[in-house]
């Protein structure tokens, strides 16, 4: 079969045009979603020299709607629990963490909660994710 080359290049052509006609519908979604970046930091509730929890997640919920309100026109805020291990000690902490999800801001704006938040919490750091996701407000028909 000497036109194998050409047969597989044809291939990959439909392939690829399919892929972009297909993926460009799904993406235009009947929402009328936007592609933006999603923001979601994990704030320890240990402070960084005790590393006894200072904050419930009641106060810290608080406690980061104070800050964020400052910055933003809206967040999400959960509690989660997590743990990390310290090498040097050989030992391994558990923490309640408040995550906060930001839409619709920039990352100047996530810094300065960012800055706040380590100040407010006593934190060496902030776990900070960033991810493209497509949305939309839904308001009904």
């Amino acid at each position: 079969m000497k036109n194998k080359p050409l047969l597989v290049l044809y291939v990959i052509v439909v392939v690829m045009a399919g892929t972009l006609i297909f993926g460009e519908m799904d993406r235009g979604d009947i929402f009328g979603s936007e592609s933006q970046t999603k923001y979601t930091m994990y704030v320890g509730l240990n402070d960084k020299d005790t590393n006894e929890q200072v904050f419930g997640h009641e106060e810290a919920k608080q406690a980061m709607f104070m800050i964020a309100r400052k910055y933003t026109g809206g967040a999400t805020f959960q509690e989660a629990q997590g743990y990390w291990y310290d090498k040097e000690a050989d030992k391994v902490y558990t923490e309640n963490t408040l995550v906060c999800i930001f839409l619709d801001t920039t990352p100047e704006i996530i810094k300065s909660i960012m800055d706040e938040a380590l100040k407010v919490f006593n934190q060496t750091s902030i776990l900070l994710e960033t991810s493209e996701v497509r949305g939309a407000f839904y308001e009904g028909k």
